[in-house]
C-alpha cells in the first residue's frame, strides 16, 4: 500500500514538473528583448526554480527530490539558463551608458544574486553524486535560490536591480504640458525618442540637446505640439543643439511635427570641424522669433516640409560651412519694418554666408519684407523648382564670390529685381559696392524672371546687371 501511494505521488509530483517547464520553456527570448525584459525572464526562471525545489521538498518520496534536482540543474544551466542570462546582463550591464557608480550598483546587486545561484548550483551536485542527505541538500538549494530572489526592500539581489533599472534612461519618454522637456532630454537613452504630447510646452530655459536623439509631436491627427517661452521671457533660443561650444561628438537629431514660437532665436545648431552634427527637420513650423527661426553653423541639416514664417531677422541662417538641403518649404513673411530700418542691418526670409552651402528645391520664399534670398562672402547657393515670389525687395542678392546654381525657379513679382548681383549699376548704396563686389559663378536655365510690362514682372526689372540671361533660356 505505501508503494502504491509512492507511485501515485511520483506520477503526480512528474506532471507539476512537466507543466513548470513548459511554462519555463515559453519563456524564450524574444528578438528584440531588452534589458529589463531579460531581468524579467532571468527572475521568472529563478521563481520557477523555487517552486520545483519546494514541490520536491513537500514530497515524501526520495525518487521526487532526485527528479526535481535534475530539473533545478537543467533551468541553471544550458545555453537560455539562468546561469547563462546572469551572464547576458552583466556583459549589458558593463555597455550601459550610465554613471560608472551606477554600473557599479547595478553589477554588485546581481553579482550576489549569481554567488546564490551558484551555492544552489553546487549543492545540487552534491545531490546527484549522493554526497549528503538530500533532503537537507534541496532544502539549501530551497534557501539560496529564495536567497537570489531577495526580499523587496533588499539593496542587493533583484529587488535591488529592478529598483536601479526603473530609475535608468528610457528609450521613448512621452512629454505632456507640465512636464518638463529638458528632463525627459535629459533622460532618455541615447538614439532615443521624446515625443510631446498635443498642447503648448512652456519652457523657461533654453532646451539643450547634445546626443543622439528624435525630438517628436504627436501624429498629425492628434493636433500639434508647440515649445514657447512665457510672456516676457523671450530672450533666449528654444532650442539649442550644440556640439561646438560644449566639445561633444557630433550627434544625430530629428526634430519633427513640432512649433517652435516666439523666442529670440527659434532654434540653434552649432558644430565644428569634422565633427559636423546631422539634424533632419520634417512637418516644423518656426514662427515669430525676434531674430531668427533657425540658424545653423558647421552642421549638415535636412529640412522637409517645414515652416519659417513671422520671424524678424531671417526665417533661415546658413553660416561656417553649414551644408543644408530644404525641401518643399515655406519660408514666408519674415524680416520686420523695425529692423530694416536699422543702419547695416541684414534681413532676409533665407540668409547664406562664411561657405555655407544652401540648396532649396520645391521650396517658397515670399511675402518677405527685405530680399527673398540673400547669399555672401563665399556662401553656395543652389535653387531648383522654387518659387521667389511677392517679396518688397529683390527676390535674390549676391554680393562676393558667392555661387549660383538657379534652375526651373519662378522669380515674380519681388519689389526690387527678379536677381540683384552687386555691381555699380545695381547698387542701392554706391558705398557698399567697394566691398562687396559680386565676382562669384553663375550657372542654370529654365527660369521664369519677367521684367516690366507683364502682370508678374519683378518692380525693377528681372536681372541686374545685365549678362546673365542665360538663366532664362531653355
Amino acid at each position: 500500500m505505501r508503494r502504491q501511494e509512492r507511485r501515485l505521488t511520483s506520477a503526480w509530483f512528474v506532471v507539476l514538473l512537466v507543466v513548470i517547464l513548459a511554462v519555463a520553456l515559453a519563456q524564450a527570448a524574444a528578438p528584440d528583448e531588452t534589458l529589463l525584459d531579460r531581468l524579467h525572464r532571468f527572475e521568472g526562471r529563478i521563481e520557477i526554480a523555487t517552486v520545483v525545489a519546494r514541490s520536491a521538498l513537500l514530497s515524501p518520496t526520495v525518487q521526487d527530490i532526485d527528479v526535481a534536482a535534475a530539473q533545478v540543474a537543467m533551468l541553471l544551466d544550458g545555453a537560455d539558463g539562468i546561469l547563462a542570462i546572469a551572464d547576458a546582463l552583466l556583459a549589458e550591464i558593463a555597455t550601459l551608458e550610465v554613471e560608472s557608480t551606477t554600473r557599479l550598483e547595478l553589477r554588485a546587486a546581481l553579482e550576489t544574486a549569481i554567488e546564490f545561484l551558484q551555492d544552489a548550483r553546487s549543492d545540487i551536485e552534491l545531490l546527484q553524486n549522493n554526497a549528503e542527505d538530500p533532503r537537507q541538500l534541496m532544502r539549501r538549494v530551497y534557501g539560496a535560490l529564495i536567497a537570489a530572489i531577495g526580499l523587496e526592500d533588499s539593496s542587493f539581489t533583484l529587488p535591488a536591480l529592478r529598483h536601479i533599472f526603473a530609475a535608468l534612461p528610457d528609450a521613448e519618454i512621452l512629454v505632456v504640458p507640465g512636464d518638463s522637456v529638458q528632463a525627459a532630454i535629459d533622460r532618455v537613452l541615447p538614439g532615443g525618442i521624446v515625443r510631446l504630447a498635443r498642447g503648448v510646452h512652456t519652457v523657461r530655459d533654453t532646451l539643450s540637446v547634445t546626443k543622439d536623439l528624435s525630438l517628436l509631436g504627436p501624429v498629425e491627427s492628434e493636433g500639434t505640439a508647440t515649445i514657447a517661452f512665457p510672456v516676457g521671457m523671450q530672450y533666449k533660443s528654444l532650442l539649442d543643439i550644440d556640439t561646438w561650444q560644449e566639445k561633444h561628438d557630433a550627434i544625430q537629431v530629428v526634430i519633427q511635427d513640432l512649433t517652435f514660437a516666439g523666442s529670440t532665436d527659434g532654434v540653434t545648431i552649432r558644430g565644428s570641424g569634422d565633427q559636423r552634427n546631422e539634424i533632419l527637420f520634417r512637418q516644423v513650423v518656426i514662427r515669430d522669433c525676434l531674430r531668427t527661426g533657425l540658424s545653423i553653423a558647421g552642421s549638415d541639416v535636412r529640412i522637409e516640409n517645414c515652416r519659417f514664417e513671422g520671424n524678424d531677422d531671417f526665417g533661415l541662417q546658413a553660416i561656417l560651412g553649414a551644408v543644408v538641403e530644404a525641401y518643399d518649404s515655406a519660408f514666408d513673411s519674415n524680416g520686420s519694418r523695425e529692423n530694416l530700418e536699422l543702419e547695416y542691418r541684414v534681413l532676409a526670409g533665407v540668409y547664406a554666408i562664411d561657405n555655407a552651402a544652401l540648396t532649396l528645391d520645391g521650396c517658397t520664399i515670399s511675402a518677405n519684407t527685405a530680399p527673398a534670398v540673400f547669399a555672401e562672402d563665399s556662401a553656395r547657393l543652389t535653387l531648383r523648382d522654387c518659387h521667389v515670389i511677392d517679396n518688397e525687395r529683390d527676390g535674390i542678392v549676391l554680393w562676393d564670390e558667392t555661387e549660383l546654381i538657379l534652375r526651373d525657379c519662378h522669380v515674380l513679382r519681388n519689389g526690387g529685381f527678379g536677381i540683384r548681383f552687386h555691381h555699380p549699376d545695381c547698387s542701392e548704396d554706391p558705398l557698399t559696392f567697394i566691398s562687396h563686389f559680386f565676382n562669384g559663378s553663375v550657372l542654370g536655365s529654365g527660369n521664369l524672371i519677367p521684367a516690366g510690362g507683364t502682370p508678374d514682372a519683378n518692380q525693377k526689372g528681372d536681372i541686374c546687371p545685365t549678362g546673365y540671361e542665360f538663366l532664362l533660356d531653355g
